[in-house]
Order: C-alpha cells, then structure tokens, then sequence
C-alpha cells in the first residue's frame, strides 16, 4: 500500500511538473510573439498594398503596423500613396490612435511677394480626384502674385487649418475639400475662431465642399457659417460641364466695380445651400433648374471678410475675368484696397 500511494504522488508530481512546464512553455511563446516587432508580421509591399486599399477593414490595421515602424517608415509610403484621398484616411487613423505627429505637419512655403504688405496662405492638396488641384493651385499662386501687397504662402498638408500658426496669415485660400475622409481633428473649429477673429477666407470652387460630413453626407451647417454658403450632398451638385454666361449683379461692390458680364466653361454649381445673409455678386442660369445661382458672392463671418465662388473647375475655367475676380476677392478679404 505504501509503495502504491508513492507511485501515485510521483505521478502528481510529474503531471503537475509537465502543467507547469506547459504554462511557462505558453507564457514564452506568448510574449515572444507579442514583443516581436510588427514590422515581421507582413511583406513591406503587401503591407503598402493594403494601405492603398478602399476598404477600412483592411487599410487600418496595416496603418497601425506601418506606425510601429515608426515615423520615418510613414513618411516614405506616402509618396506612393495612390491620391490624396488615401493620404487622407492614413492621417485619420493616426488621429483616432493620437499618433499623428508621427507625421510632421508640413510648413507652409512662401512662393511670392516675400515681405508683402499682407499674408495669404493657399490650403490645398487634398481634393476630389477630378479636380487636378496639381494645376489649378500653382496658377492661383500666379494669379495672386500680380498684387505685391499680397505675400503668397502654400501647403498641401489640410492639418495646418488646426494649428495656431493659421492667425500669422491675413487670408485662407481653400483650395481643399476633404472627399470621403474626415477633415483634420480640430481644423473647422480652429478655421472659425480664425475668420471670426478678424481674418478673410477665400472659397476657391469645391472648397465649398470642405468639410462635408461624408458618411451621413449632411450639409455641414456649422462650415456654412463661414462659407456663406456650403456643398449639400442632397442636392443637384452642377450642371454638365460646359459654356454660360456669368452676370455681374452688383456693380458698386469693390471686387466687381467696373467688371462685366462674361463667358466662361465650367460646371454650373447648383447646390450650394445655408442660411446666413450673403451679398450675392454674380450669377447665372443653370440649364438643369432654369433658376439663377450665384457664382460669386461675399458675407461677414465675425470679423473676418469671405469671398466665395464655385468657379475654376480646371485651368480653362481659369479664364482672365475669373483670375479677376479671384484676386479682387482677395484683396478684399484681406481689408486691402481693390484694385480698379
């Protein structure tokens, strides 16, 4: 009997031996798994793939391993990146992480008149992949270059519109609309306060649709307060690209004094809807509805002055009178005489 009860407390011995070597044998490979760095856990190129893809399921995570290689490995994929929209979504889940400073924050860059009389800072880079912003903005730096006074700055990084340094500049110029992805963590906020405040903004074509809350697609009431007037998803967005004729209906306001009616080639925006009280300085007669929408306008925000219009679809819609009024819009933005 005493030999059978030690055979038996051996063998609880081993078992318990053999669990606990189990254990430890699991609690190891557990936590080498766990420190072994993400960076082995896929092929670079098929983590970049990922991230170029559409569907949230599959680019968020492989946003997150890419993170954990650190900052230096962001940044160089997102040259590769397939278009702006993409570059979008990578900053929107650094946000939602609070890792986005693993991407530095581009710092605007002066292309004209150095030590003007007045600050303009050109926000743009992220727009809807039919709009070639890639022209279209280096041509609005030409075309408010004409006007010494105006020190003409550039970036294409949306997130500056969320930095304090947006009150060094006298005038935003939106060239930026944020398609399908949420705008920058505090950029409206910030943009606001700023306008508010005393500075001009100008809304350069589907700027209008800065800001839009994507998946409920709404009307953002709270950007129409600035803008005047904002994009509605829920509403005929323009007519079919093509010739009309723009009418000059205030003729004393400083941006049109002396301008007249002219031809363009555009798209005709139909859909720009709000509330606040504008002062409407040009229209035209949509082919869709019969009904006149306007294509240049202005409206106080606060203290700060806003010029906005929906043209300039594309460097022909950039035609002479157009460059015109867009300069004269921001002259009168930034509280600077106009020129006649």
């Amino acid at each position: 009997m005493w030999l059978l009860n030690e055979m038996h407390g051996k063998r609880i011995l081993l078992l318990g031996t053999v669990l606990v070597l189990a254990a430890l044998g699991y609690m190891v490979t557990t936590q080498y798994y766990q420190s072994t760095p993400i960076a082995d856990k896929s092929n670079p190129e098929e983590l970049f793939d990922r991230i170029n893809n559409d569907d949230p399921d599959v680019y968020e995570p492989a946003v997150l391993e890419l993170a954990e290689r650190g900052s230096e490995a962001l940044i160089a994929v997102i040259p590769r990146l397939k278009d702006d929209n993409q570059f979008g979504k990578v900053i929107a889940v650094l946000e939602q992480h609070d890792i986005s400073k693993l991407i530095p924050i581009e710092k605007p860059v002066v292309k004209a008149n150095q030590g003007g009389e007045k600050k303009v800072l050109i926000v743009t880079g992220h727009e809807y992949p039919g709009h070639l912003w890639q022209r279209t903005a280096p041509a609005l730096v030409d075309i408010l270059a004409e006007d010494a006074r105006l020190e003409v700055s550039y970036v294409e990084d949306p997130r500056i519109l969320a930095q304090p340094e947006l009150n060094n500049y006298d005038v935003i110029f939106l060239n930026y609309q944020n398609h399908q992805v949420p705008a920058p963590q505090g950029a409206l906020n910030n943009l606001k306060q700023v306008i508010k405040g005393g500075k001009g903004l100008v809304l350069f074509h589907f700027a209008s649709g800065a800001f839009i809350d994507w998946e409920t697609r709404q009307l953002n009431t709270e950007f129409a307060e600035i803008a005047g007037r904002a994009w509605n998803p829920d509403l005929p967005g323009h007519d079919p690209r093509g010739p009309f004729k723009v009418r000059i209906t205030d003729t004393e306001h400083p941006i049109t004094k002396g301008l007249s009616d002219f031809e363009t080639i555009d798209e005709l925006y139909t859909c720009l809807d709000g509330t606040v009280p504008i002062q409407v300085l040009a229209k035209a007669t949509s082919i869709m509805d019969n009904e006149d929408h306007p294509m240049a306008f202005v409206h106080k925000a606060g203290n700060g002055r806003v010029f906005h219009s929906p043209l300039g679809h594309d460097l022909e819609a950039l035609n002479d009178p157009v460059k015109e009024l867009y300069r004269r819009g921001t002259q009168w933005a930034a509280k600077l005489e106009v020129d006649d």
